[in-house]
C-alpha cells in the first residue's frame, strides 16, 4: 500500500540540500588542508575521502574527477578573497585607491597559502592546476575586471594617464608578483613583517602608478563600482567551482 503522507522524491532532495552542502564544505576543507600539507601531486581522492570521513564514492557524488575537486578548493579560496576585498572597500571607500587596494589584497592573499600559490603559479604546490586556473574562464573574467577597475581609477584621477591601461596592468601585476615571490625569501625582521611588506608595496604603487588626485571624494566615486566588480568575481568563482575547467 502506498504511503500518501510520504514526501515526494524531489522534496526529499530539496530537504537534503543543507546536508549535501555541509558535506561538500567538509570535503573542500579536507582537500585544502591536504593540498597545503602535501601538494597536488601527492594527494589522492582516497586521502581526501578519509580525511573528510566519507567514502570515495560519496565524494564522487559532488565532483566527477580529482582535478575538478581541487579546482573547486582553489576557486573557493579565490571567492573568499574577492568577498573580503569587496567588504573592505564597503567599510572604507578610500581603499578603492590602487595603493590601498593592493595593500589590502596582499595581506588577504598572504594569509592563505593556497591563494598565494594561485597568484604566483606555484607548480610545486598546485601541479597542473596552476595552468588550468590561469587558462580558465575565471581568469579572463578577472582580467576584464582589473581593466575596468583601472579605467575607473583613471577617469577619477586616481591613476597616471601617460601609459595604456594594458601596459599599466602588466606593470602593476609584475610589481605585485615580485613582492609575493620575495616575501618568503627576503623576510623583514619583526613580528609584523607582512604588514610592513604590504606598506612597502603600497608605497611603490602610490609613487609609481597613481595620478594626482588625493581627495577622498575620488575614491568614493570609484568604490561602489569596485564593490560590484569583486562581488561579481566572487560569484563567478563559486559558479566555476561547480563546473569542469578546460584541459
Amino acid at each position: 500500500m502506498l504511503d500518501t503522507d510520504a514526501p515526494p522524491v524531489a522534496s526529499l532532495r530539496v530537504h537534503d540540500l543543507p546536508s549535501r552542502r555541509a558535506r561538500a564544505e567538509r570535503i573542500l576543507d579536507a582537500a585544502a588542508e591536504l593540498l597545503v600539507r602535501w601538494g597536488y601531486k601527492r594527494v589522492t581522492v582516497d586521502d581526501v575521502a578519509c580525511a573528510a570521513g566519507i567514502g570515495k564514492g560519496t565524494l564522487y557524488l559532488h565532483w566527477k574527477t580529482r582535478e575538478t575537486l581541487f579546482a573547486a578548493v582553489l576557486l573557493r579560496e579565490a571567492a573568499t578573497v574577492f568577498d573580503e576585498l569587496a567588504e573592505a572597500v564597503r567599510r572604507d571607500p578610500c581603499l578603492a585607491r590602487p595603493h590601498a587596494f593592493m595593500r589590502c589584497y596582499f595581506l588577504s592573499v598572504t594569509r592563505r597559502p593556497l591563494m598565494r600559490a594561485i597568484f604566483v603559479a606555484d607548480v610545486e604546490m598546485l601541479g597542473n592546476l596552476a595552468r588550468l586556473l590561469h587558462n580558465s574562464p575565471l581568469a579572463a573574467t578577472r582580467d576584464c575586471a582589473l581593466g575596468a577597475y583601472l579605467e575607473l581609477c583613471r577617469q577619477h584621477g586616481l591613476l597616471r594617464g601617460d601609459l595604456p591601461i594594458h601596459e599599466l596592468a602588466f606593470a602593476m601585476r609584475a610589481c605585485a608578483i615580485g613582492f609575493f615571490l620575495s616575501d618568503p625569501v627576503l623576510k623583514l625582521p619583526g613580528p609584523t613583517c607582512s604588514e610592513r611588506v604590504a606598506d612597502l608595496l603600497a608605497d611603490v604603487f602610490q609613487r609609481s602608478f597613481e595620478g594626482p588626485a588625493t581627495s577622498p571624494t575620488s575614491a568614493e566615486h570609484v568604490a561602489p563600482h569596485v564593490i560590484t566588480l569583486f562581488t561579481t568575481l566572487a560569484a563567478a568563482a563559486r559558479t566555476h567551482a561547480a563546473t569542469d575547467l578546460p584541459t
